[in-house]
């Protein structure tokens, strides 16, 4: 099919306009195509659109439709779904994620004497501590809220009724009753010191709730559990996972390095 046109006189531009010249379509010798009030069409091809000054604003690509914006979103509201592609500034919170540890077996653990275990497990039927796989670049925030029953058992030894608690970033998998090792992210003491050779069957029944971070360069696989050491053989700290007492492990993913270390 042959092609029709339409064409101004030399050196003049085309207007099709309306009578009164309030909507119209400019096609000059040189320069942009101006149409003049609204632009309605069922289907719009581009690649760019651009500011009225020409400045580059959205690129459409072929193939894909991605669309990608030159310059950032100053106002307005976005009501959709951020992509888990997403990239966002250092400093943003991007997940976060509880554990509530509500068992209906092996709802507490006991260690007695001096000896420093780890005091927590992932479930009721699995003994192995709490695992996540951690990403590049993010920091990790831990909050570990668990109750503690600190006590007198038996033998000479009479005072210091209190046991240390430990919080854990590991690089290998622990079970509870296990020997902790790894990065120690806080540390902390429950219960009460009493005089010397008190007889008084004194215990201390409270909950702790302690927190750590920890910045990763790479990914990795961690461990994150508690541990427990009381002073001495006559003591004994109880920590409980039941539906009564449940305990719970909070972890923030930070975008970025915001973890700062005063020495």
């Amino acid at each position: 099919m042959a092609d029709a046109f339409f064409k101004p006189s030399s050196g003049d531009d085309l207007v099709l306009s309306n009578d009164d010249a309030s909507k119209k379509i400019e096609i000059p010798e040189s320069g942009d195509v101006e149409v003049t009030g609204d632009f309605k069409t069922t289907t719009l091809k581009a690649t760019n659109l651009k500011a009225n000054d020409g400045t580059p604003s959205i690129s459409i690509a072929d193939s894909s439709g991605n669309i990608s914006l030159n310059n950032p979103i100053t106002s307005g509201t976005f009501n959709g779904t951020i992509g888990s592609g997403a990239t966002f500034q250092n400093g943003i919170i991007e997940s976060q994620t509880i554990i509530k540890y509500a068992f209906d077996t092996n709802q507490s653990y006991n260690n007695q004497g001096s000896t420093e275990k780890v005091c927590t497990r992932s479930t009721d039927s699995d003994t192995a501590v709490y695992s996540l796989n951690v990403n590049a670049g993010y920091t990790y925030v831990y909050n570990f809220i668990i109750g503690f029953f600190v006590m007198y058992v038996s033998g000479s030894t009479t005072d210091r009724r209190y046991a240390v608690v430990r919080l854990y970033d590991d690089d290998a998998t622990k079970d509870i009753g296990g020997t902790p090792a790894g990065n120690i992210l806080n540390a902390g003491y429950i219960g009460r010191t009493l005089y010397a050779n008190s007889t008084a069957e004194t215990s201390s029944n409270d909950f702790i709730s302690m927190s750590g971070a920890a910045y990763y360069a790479s990914d990795d696989e961690r461990f994150i559990y508690l541990s427990s050491t009381p002073p001495h053989a006559s003591v004994k700290a109880q920590n409980y996972f039941s539906t009564d007492l449940p305990a719970y492990l909070y972890i923030s993913k930070i975008k970025g390095n915001v973890l700062t270390t005063n020495t």
